[in-house]
């Protein structure tokens, strides 16, 4: 361990316990103030300023899950956080067939290069991370039908290297073909609009990188396609992501270039085809 790490460390586990009341049920955490504030400017304020729960030591986020208040305290204290399990799908007889096993996290082996900290500067403005990944040039040489999935899989989300390196597996698995990715999905894009809402960079940045790795790997068909709706519900929905002048949210655009890649099986679903007719921010995109 490094003096840099070991005194941050020591700064944290000095600090006073800060209550987190989480979710519905308003599950109560004691955590080291700390580890929050130090992961954005608005956490900070939250816990060191002149607001009432600075005062009182104590926040009430009853719109937050459990499940992914619990991931960011663990990014909060470790760098990075685990990806859930996939959960079996229903057969047509109503029947579970076999869970397959937990869908492993995945580390990150190197550093954020001087080129991909300009990627990263970028995030909240019109320039997005992917519109750089492509050269006129090479798309112009590419069969039209190749191009969207090409810029799809070559974005570029660049993640810090964790503090501590407890999670050992370094890629995420395949899908099977009983595997409802589902949660998985959900639980990095919820983790995103936390990071997003409360400005925590690196963070909303590890999302990104988790679920383009994920999607990137993804083999989707009729049967599983319900898990990507599912993405693009949630990921479109205005309680979740806004669309504003001058401003591009990467989560869209990330969702929105895998839908685009994956397109040629997307489009004759019946249950994509059912979302376009609820219509909304994700149906103005595609238009």
């Amino acid at each position: 361990m490094s003096k840099d790490m070991a005194f941050a460390f020591e700064r944290i586990v000095h600090s006073r316990m800060f209550e987190f009341v989480v979710g519905h049920e308003k599950h109560s955490f004691k955590i080291h103030s700390s580890a929050v504030a130090e992961q954005s400017d608005p956490l900070n304020n939250l816990i060191n300023g002149t607001m009432i729960e600075a005062q009182v030591g104590r926040v009430v986020w009853e719109d937050l899950s459990v499940k992914t208040f619990v991931r960011f305290i663990q990014f909060a204290y470790l760098g990075d956080y685990p990806t859930p399990a996939s959960i079996p799908m229903m057969g047509l007889n109503g029947a579970v067939t076999l869970a397959a096993p937990a869908a492993p996290v995945f580390t990150f082996q190197s550093s954020i290069t001087p080129a991909e900290t300009n990627v990263l500067n970028h995030f909240g403005t019109m320039k997005s991370p992917f519109e750089d990944q492509t050269s006129t040039t090479k798309a112009e040489k590419m069969p039209a039908k190749t191009i969207e999935e090409h810029t799809f899989k070559n974005l570029n989300y660049p993640a810090r290297v964790p503090a501590v390196d407890f999670f050992k597996s370094c890629k995420p698995r395949s899908n099977r073909a009983n595997d409802d990715f589902t949660p998985v999905f959900i639980a990095h894009a919820e983790l995103y609009v936390f990071a997003e809402k409360y400005g925590i960079k690196i963070l909303k940045q590890t999302t990104l990188h988790k679920l383009h790795k994920t999607l990137a790997i993804y083999t989707i068909n009729p049967d599983n396609i319900g898990a990507i709706v599912e993405l693009i519900r949630y990921t479109f929905s205005e309680d979740n992501t806004l669309a504003q002048e001058n401003y591009v949210d990467d989560l869209r655009e990330l969702v929105f270039a895998y839908v685009t890649s994956q397109l040629k099986v997307i489009r004759e679903c019946e249950q994509f085809l059912a979302l376009l007719e609820e219509g909304g921010a994700f149906v103005k995109r595609v238009w």
